[in-house]
């Protein structure tokens, strides 16, 4: 069987159905201890670490496997501190790669063991698909004091941009006093529309002290918000970028239609048929 992880799974092979040995009622359940079904054997993480392997090495794996009483693995293309000279594998998504990938759904459904696939780029759900409009974002603010009554004609500084991506959100206004720090929502007003390109904004401000806040949103900027391929990082080639919003369900979409659906395929090919998509978090 096959599973898509994001775990998003995917199953493959057929159900065999768990035999009932003839057992009293007695020792039901120290028989089924014994001789469990494979829904309740162990399952383990099969790392292919930087891709490097070979058909002859995805038997001996699958079928050590199986002896050893496993029924299911799930397969991790990862990367990670690979030393000065790394022994790097065969090019993730290429030809050479769904061969090895299409010959371990074979096998595992030749030894009915359970195949999981995480769908991602190394670790995480990352990748040269992902654009910065579904890469990981944060909320970034300035804000500005200012006294009315009066017409006032501000610059209000733009908040942190990461790498030249920057979307505003909105720019309010409301009143502070010494005597309070609560703010009442019904008195914040919305100067979104006087926010000109130039960051100037044009206000007839009512009397009193007031805070102009503006707010937008940027990418994170976090190391593993973006990855990168060895030597520079600590992931393969083809599977460097940037790490999805999990936020944005259009970016899980996009995701899944680009790497998913890709390894869905090649699952097909080798005589596989698509039982459940599970998430596993």
């Amino acid at each position: 069987m096959f599973f898509l992880s994001s775990f998003i799974g995917v199953s493959y092979a057929q159900k065999v159905p768990y035999k009932k040995e003839n057992i009293s009622n007695k020792d039901k359940l120290l028989g089924q201890f014994r001789l469990p079904p494979d829904s309740a054997k162990s399952r383990v993480y099969w790392f292919w670490i930087y891709n490097r392997v070979t058909k002859e090495g995805i038997t001996r794996d699958l079928e050590e496997f199986k002896a050893k009483g496993i029924s299911g693995v799930n397969l991790i293309c990862n990367g990670g501190y690979g030393g000065k000279q790394p022994l790097l594998g065969v090019t993730y998504l290429g030809d050479e790669w769904r061969a090895l990938f299409r010959h371990a759904v074979r096998e595992t459904k030749r030894l009915n063991i359970e195949l999981g696939f995480n769908m991602a780029g190394g670790w995480t759900m990352m990748g040269p698909s992902v654009t910065q409009d579904y890469a990981m974002k944060k909320v970034v603010s300035t804000q500005l004091k200012v006294t009315g009554p009066g017409k006032l004609s501000v610059t209000i500084a733009k908040p942190e941009v990461v790498e030249g991506y920057y979307h505003e959100i909105k720019v309010q206004a409301f009143q502070v006093s010494a005597n309070t720090n609560s703010i009442d929502p019904k008195k914040i007003i919305d100067l979104s529309s006087k926010l000109m390109n130039n960051n100037r904004l044009d206000w007839d401000a009512p009397a009193g002290d007031w805070v102009i806040l503006r707010t937008g949103y940027t990418l994170t900027g976090h190391p593993w918000s973006k990855w990168k391929a060895y030597p520079e990082g600590d992931t393969f080639k083809g599977g460097e970028g940037y790490q999805i919003d999990y936020l944005n369900t259009a970016a899980l979409d996009d995701y899944f239609s680009n790497l998913g659906q890709t390894v869905i395929a090649e699952a097909k090919k080798a005589g596989g048929k698509i039982e459940t998509i599970r998430f596993m978090g």
